[in-house]
């Protein structure tokens, strides 16, 4: 299958850092001083998270916070174009 057809979405790079990280989904909503459930909402793609939330995301891991916001502001872009995934 060609991966140019396959999106990625900010929640599957949410958890990508997070596994990096080692840490479970409560280890990380710990660390971001977010309730647990948030973090599962957000790598499920139900929901996209803020630019604060994008922020803690960035300080707390190393990863750039422009990369992160890129992300997400691609995925807003397709689920508005295509009706489907989660609002902000």
């Amino acid at each position: 299958m060609a991966r140019s057809n396959v999106r990625v979405g900010i929640g599957a790079q949410i958890r990508e850092v997070r596994m990096n990280m080692g840490l479970s989904q409560a280890a990380f909503a710990d660390l971001l001083q977010l309730h647990k459930g948030t973090v599962a909402v957000w790598e499920r793609d139900w929901q996209m998270p803020s630019d604060s939330a994008l922020q803690l995301i960035s300080r707390a891991s190393g990863v750039f916070l422009g990369a992160l916001k890129a992300s997400a502001v691609e995925c807003k872009a397709y689920a508005q174009h295509t009706g489907i995934g989660a609002s902000t």
